[in-house]
């Protein structure tokens, strides 16, 4: 029975003391004590919990404080203040969440920039976007090249997969095309590809408010990027080049 009195949110001793009451039928701080198998030091704090929680009474007999266990009915009275306190809890947070949420509206946008390095790291920082995916929003990458380790490649391709199942609909710039890699991103749903053949060190990403640079070098690194200024500034210029490459067909 102690284990079902916990689940119900007594703690151990409480819980201890409460079934000796029940085996004691009226009991003093010692023979509590004693009973339970707890201390007598702490037996009036864990008596003066369960009194407050309406689950034992106390009577005063020759300058002696004795205790006995209330109804056992009692408690789903204890239950039912519980469940009203959650209620009461619940309505104090629909209130403060709107109000919380404004808040963070008028508050200034911080940069933050976080560094990921191999494999490990760029599953890292796509698996982040990935559970940012939202049709509302659309992915943009520039400086997509082909001539990278194809433990990356076959990443990209799985996420951008994930992209298109959930409807994100994205435009991509390659340096370079007719590659297997390349031919397995223009088949798929909600993709449009261009290409612009030209030398870049690193590719970048954009969503929503997110930058990620990749670098595939010697050393694979991933910067990634959250600001919303930024993001939009790299959006623009993937704009202007988007305008000037040359438009690609379905195969």
């Amino acid at each position: 029975m102690e284990s079902s009195l916990e689940q119900l949110g007594l703690s151990k001793g409480e819980g201890k003391v409460y079934l000796a009451l029940f085996d004691l039928k009226e009991g003093t701080k010692y023979s509590i004590a004693k009973e339970a198998g707890v201390s007598a030091s702490k037996v009036y704090e864990i008596l003066d919990k369960l009194i407050k929680k309406g689950l034992v009474s106390t009577i005063l007999q020759n300058q002696v404080k004795h205790f006995y266990p209330s109804n056992p009915s009692q408690l789903k009275e204890y239950v039912a203040d519980k469940k009203s306190a959650i209620i009461q809890e619940e309505a104090i947070v629909n209130q403060l969440v709107p109000m919380l949420t404004e808040k963070l509206k008028f508050t200034e946008e911080k940069t933050k920039v976080e560094l990921f390095e191999g494999v490990n790291g760029m599953k890292t920082l796509l698996s982040i976007i990935e559970q940012e995916f939202d049709p509302v929003h659309e992915y943009v990458a520039m400086g997509i090249r082909s001539g990278k380790k194809s433990v990356f490649n076959n990443l990209v391709v799985h996420f951008l997969q994930v992209r298109a199942d959930k409807g994100v609909s994205a435009r991509l710039l390659f340096t370079d095309e007719g590659s297997e890699f390349y031919h397995a991103l223009k088949k798929m749903k909600k993709t449009q590809i261009r290409t612009l053949n030209q030398v870049t060190p690193a590719g970048v990403a954009v969503y929503k408010n997110r930058v990620g640079i990749f670098y595939y070098g010697e050393k694979p690194s991933f910067i990634f990027i959250t600001n919303e200024g930024i993001a939009q500034s790299f959006r623009e210029f993937f704009n202007g080049l988007w305008k000037i490459a040359p438009e690609t067909k379905k195969s």
